[in-house]
């Protein structure tokens, strides 16, 4: 397994594009990366604007806060650790990034827990008026 991706890492996009057979029409690796970049993010903001669509009309913007500043976070974790292999000034470890994750994880979990307990206080409030109402 781990032959096959270092051979698909190696060998890039060679699987998918033959380049030789493209630069004679002036089209280079740079070129298949902005192509290859350009219908990713397509096929993701196609896939992901529905979802955020949703999360907006059932006023979530805790959720909405919470992912994009978790995939910030994890980008800036993923930069890091390619500046340390860029430069070689420390360990690059996947660990490190899937440690980032974890903290990111139970900070949502930290996060539901708190509202959790705010719409329960919320609920108790709401009662507690119904019961002043009716008396």
């Amino acid at each position: 397994m781990t032959e096959l991706f270092h051979l698909n890492l190696i060998g890039g996009h060679d699987w998918i594009v033959k380049t030789a057979q493209l630069l004679p029409l002036g089209i280079t690796d740079q070129h298949l990366h902005f192509f290859f970049g350009m219908i990713l993010i397509a096929l993701i903001y196609a896939l992901i604007r529905p979802l955020i669509y949703w999360m907006i009309l059932l006023k979530w913007e805790r959720v909405l806060t919470y992912l994009v500043s978790g995939l910030f976070v994890l980008f800036l974790l993923v930069s890091y650790e390619m500046y340390q292999g860029i430069t070689g000034s420390g360990n690059v470890e996947f660990r490190d990034v899937a440690n980032g994750a974890l903290a990111m994880i139970f900070f949502g979990g930290f996060i539901a827990v708190i509202y959790l307990v705010e719409l329960f206080f919320s609920y108790i409030k709401q009662l507690k008026k119904q019961k002043a109402k009716s008396a």
